[in-house]
């Protein structure tokens, strides 16, 4: 099976974002930044009532500031983290990564032809794969991924690429 289509930033952001919000390291990461203001004001504020200068106002505005910060905190991150990927991507000259991609699916690979030149990675280096409301992703190591946009391909050709990947690649399945 071939398809072809044209790879841009805005289709790595799209798996960037896929993969911040899946990873454990990230959730970790965005998890322990979420936790530990709440908790330090929660400290501030029972030192302060210890020490009998307990004032209810600055409760109030801590504690307000604080369930922000919690509610507000993992969506900051996440567009932080994507913002800082794409402002490396726009450093230097990233053309071998977009472009136009010409993918061929075969049971025993996947054949890869861009405008750098050629890749081939055998069925057995996909370990994992995906389907995301936006792509279809062949992972090929915990943080590269051959993706293959939806919005990129006609419907038919992405439900055709779908079951052709769940068929012949026995890497680790996983749907989103």
């Amino acid at each position: 099976m071939k398809l072809a289509y044209d790879f841009n930033l805005e289709d790595w952001s799209s798996f960037q974002r896929f993969h911040y919000s899946t990873s454990p390291s990230c959730r970790r990461m965005r998890n322990m930044g979420r936790i530990l203001l709440p908790v330090a004001v929660l400290l501030l504020i029972t030192s302060q009532f210890l020490r009998r200068r307990f004032d209810p106002v600055y409760f109030g505005i801590f504690a307000t500031f604080s369930i922000v910060w919690f509610i507000l905190y993992p969506r900051w991150f996440d567009a932080k983290n994507i913002r800082r990927s794409t402002q490396f991507l726009k450093e230097g000259n990233n053309d071998s990564m977009f472009g136009r991609r010409e993918i061929e699916l075969l049971p025993e690979r996947v054949h890869i032809i861009s405008s750098s030149g050629e890749a081939t990675y055998r069925a057995s280096a996909i370990t994992k794969t995906v389907e995301t409301p936006d792509a279809l992703l062949l992972y090929v190591s915990s943080i590269q991924a051959l993706i293959l946009p939806r919005q990129k391909l006609s419907d038919a050709d992405f439900q055709q690429a779908a079951a052709f990947v769940r068929e012949h690649y026995a890497g680790e399945s996983a749907d989103s």
